[in-house]
């Protein structure tokens, strides 16, 4: 799979240094037009916008670990893929809490970039997870660090005759791991069998719950004893 950099810099907006500690409606939706406007500049390949939408001492570090210092250097990174390809950036925002460590926002969610390299039209297609923080400066959102991991996808899937029972167990379980968004359903061919596909940051996220016993132990007795079976996707 080809790493797209671009996903590397974005939704790291920032935020006022205010006593508030806990997101609000207007909070969200700030930062949902925030990474429109942020989606709608890198799809016409405005390098100056998206420079002027990042602090000064911004720090961006990409998929590959890479790390890119100040707005500038970010914007030429982007001017430089503006060159090398015809790419369109798709954004979803999945959540937004306030980080005490860092005194400011942290958005998270995906970015999909997919398109042409303008040298034989080589496709591309990658989808990244994000760890933005949100800074207000100079009576605007600006983005002040981005983080972004490879996304891992796995799939779950369980017998049990107890559907209610295990959902409310599994989404317990979720509270609090670190997961970036995930979806239940039932196997067409088996109304008992119940499956959840779960998105995750980063592999380390992902190991860090299903190596804990207790998802298993949970599911395990939710189901009535069935075992849970997990598969790890390569997303390609």
């Amino acid at each position: 799979m080809k790493n797209f950099p671009l996903l590397t810099a974005f939704l790291c907006a920032p935020c006022f240094i205010i006593t508030l500690q806990a997101q609000s409606v207007t909070d969200e939706q700030a930062m949902r037009v925030f990474a429109r406007d942020f989606m709608a500049a890198y799809n016409r390949q405005d390098a100056t916008a998206l420079q002027a939408m990042y602090t000064t001492d911004a720090v961006s570090i990409d998929a590959n670990g890479k790390v890119t210092n100040g707005a500038d250097s970010i914007a030429q990174l982007f001017a430089d893929q503006f060159i090398s390809k015809e790419a369109t950036l798709l954004v979803r925002q999945i959540g937004l809490t306030w980080s005490d460590a860092q005194h400011a926002f942290v958005a998270t969610g995906t970015y999909e970039g997919y398109g042409l390299t303008y040298v034989y039209d080589i496709p591309f297609r990658q989808t990244t997870a994000y760890r933005n923080t949100m800074i207000y400066e100079n009576r605007q959102w600006k983005i002040a660090r981005s983080v972004v991991t490879p996304l891992v996808k796995t799939i779950m899937y369980q017998e049990t005759a107890s559907p209610a029972k295990w959902k409310s167990a599994l989404t317990d379980l979720l509270h609090g791991s670190g997961i970036l968004s995930f979806e239940m359903g039932t196997s067409p061919d088996n109304p008992n069998t119940l499956y959840a596909l779960l998105e995750w940051p980063s592999m380390e996220v992902a190991q860090v719950f299903f190596k804990d016993p207790n998802w298993h132990k949970a599911l395990r007795q939710a189901g009535r004893n069935a075992k849970p079976l997990v598969v790890f996707l390569d997303d390609k």
